[in-house]
């Protein structure tokens, strides 16, 4: 068994889609089939022997006994255990070699990231004039932090071209943070911390929680697509499905407002819950995000309170919002068969204006891209548009699952609105945590991991939702709750 795993993992593309969590899980899932097949064949036998009198036992088939089966079992997770480790030293090494250039570019655009202290107003204003000479032109309407990380982002953009990459500006409100920091966070949480340590954070940076965004082969499997006609006809606005699409800007000078990065940035909003009336409710991003992690409904229910009431927390943290300056190798965009981007009109309309001579479809999007990535860019020129500059989209689901892709984030805030940002971030996090490993109760291996998962039950709670979601797991796994804390199916159930 041990060398056809083998074979297929060096002689067959299985490397891309089986990871060691996929083997711990597989390894699980065979014990449980091992087992559920032999006491399914043993109870059939017995009734069959009740209900004969005794008289099938002469013509039935011997079962295994219980010890011969544990000493299989046994056997079978020697052999499993073999399979996670070869899985995980492939990984390994494979992460070591494809994450060794993330980590050098991180490592040479450390200063840009880490050198944020504004100073006095003295030192404060002696960056303002220097922003001022350096882009040429003053900006008496954007405050003084506003201009002085704009142009540092710019800056990081324009390193990051030098390494090979495409770059993108997308800006938010401080509360989205939440939600791009928890799936980012969340979406880790089965990796090892040595393994993480040798993936970046921005390579681990994720916009959409799984199983959220729609997920197509490329931009023009998105194109053919329902929704994507329904928005090229116009029947449909790309801010009803944010959650599957993100508006970005390959133009940093675009400044339109409700069209552009900077726009976003400057007053701390984002699409979602905007003055516009297209804007998606707080309470429905928030439903939608928390459901690929907690299935329960009374438990989810809680969840988006929780996530309310942290907005609430963070309503006046900073009058900016955050900058995501979005790196995407060059040749994953200049495949076409690869290609998640597009250039856009308002709305998330294709942009079919010819921006580059004797060059069409992709060619044309690639020529343009690169002559923007310059600052080499015009208006578009159709009447209904009024000359507004092109923007770029990007499908939320490709960019999470791209290995390739860095994210790096810019922001304002003083030190000790960092400090309260991440108090509220920690908390909200823990209790998040603490639901979805209740919720993975029964996928525990091992009693810490039981007596961890229960332990996280806050019996002073008294929203109603949380009772009886709680009540619910505990219910579903009521033999296994009974073993380690029986108390708690009287207190709960």
């Amino acid at each position: 068994m041990k060398t056809d795993f083998c074979n297929k993992f060096f002689y067959k593309n299985c490397v891309l889609s089986f990871n060691s969590e996929d083997a711990a899980h597989y390894n699980l899932e065979i014990e449980h089939k091992i087992y559920n097949g032999w006491y399914l064949e043993r109870t059939k036998q017995i009734f069959l022997r009740i209900i004969t009198l005794g008289f099938a036992y002469f013509f039935q088939k011997k079962t295994t006994s219980m010890k011969d089966l544990k000493e299989r079992i046994l056997i079978y997770r020697s052999i499993s255990l073999q399979m996670h480790e070869a899985a995980r030293k492939i990984q390994f090494a494979a992460a070591r070699h494809f994450y060794k250039k993330h980590q050098e570019v991180r490592s040479e655009l450390e200063p840009y990231l880490s050198s944020k202290n504004f100073g006095g107003v003295y030192q404060q204003g002696i960056s303002l004039l220097k922003v001022w000479w350096q882009e040429g032109s003053v900006d008496p309407f954007t405050g003084v932090r506003g201009q002085i990380i704009w142009k540092r982002a710019k800056e990081l953009g324009d390193k990051l071209k030098a390494k090979g990459f495409y770059v993108f500006y997308h800006a938010h409100s401080f509360p989205i943070a939440l939600h791009l920091d928890l799936s980012s966070f969340l979406r880790s949480m089965h990796q090892s911390q040595d393994f993480q340590n040798l993936k970046p954070l921005e390579s681990r940076r994720t916009f959409r929680a799984p199983g959220v965004a729609r997920y197509f082969k490329n931009t023009s499997e998105y194109l053919r697509s329902t929704l994507g006609q329904e928005i090229n006809a116009g029947r449909l606005m790309d801010d009803h499905v944010r959650e599957t699409i993100i508006s970005c800007d390959a133009i940093p000078d675009n400044h339109e407002a409700y069209e552009s990065c900077q726009h976003f940035f400057k007053s701390n909003k984002s699409i979602v819950e905007t003055t516009s009336s297209t804007g998606m409710k707080h309470h429905r991003f928030d439903e939608q995000f928390i459901k690929s992690y907690i299935k329960d409904p009374h438990l989810q229910r809680y969840a988006v309170h929780l996530l309310s009431q942290t907005r609430f927390k963070l309503k006046n943290l900073s009058s900016y919002g955050m900058i995501r300056v979005i790196a995407i190798a060059k040749e994953t965009l200049e495949d076409p068969r690869r290609n998640y981007v597009w250039r856009s009109h308002a709305f998330g309309r294709l942009c079919q204006c010819h921006h580059t001579k004797d060059r069409y479809g992709h060619e044309e999007f690639v020529a343009t891209l690169r002559k923007h990535q310059k600052g080499q860019y015009e208006r578009c020129r159709p009447a209904l548009l009024l000359g507004s500059f092109p923007q770029y989209r990007i499908l939320a689901a490709n960019l999470d699952k791209d290995p390739t892709k860095q994210i790096y984030t810019m922001d304002c805030l003083e030190p000790q609105e960092i400090q309260a940002y991440q108090c509220c971030f920690d908390d909200l996090k823990d209790s998040l945590i603490k639901l979805i490993r209740l919720e993975k109760l029964g996928e525990c291996k091992t009693d810490d991991e039981v007596l961890l998962a229960l332990k996280g039950i806050d019996h002073h709670e008294s929203s109603f939702d949380y009772y009886y979601g709680i009540r619910n797991v505990l219910n579903a796994q009521r033999k296994l709750v009974h073993t380690y804390l029986p108390g708690l199916l009287s207190e709960y159930i």
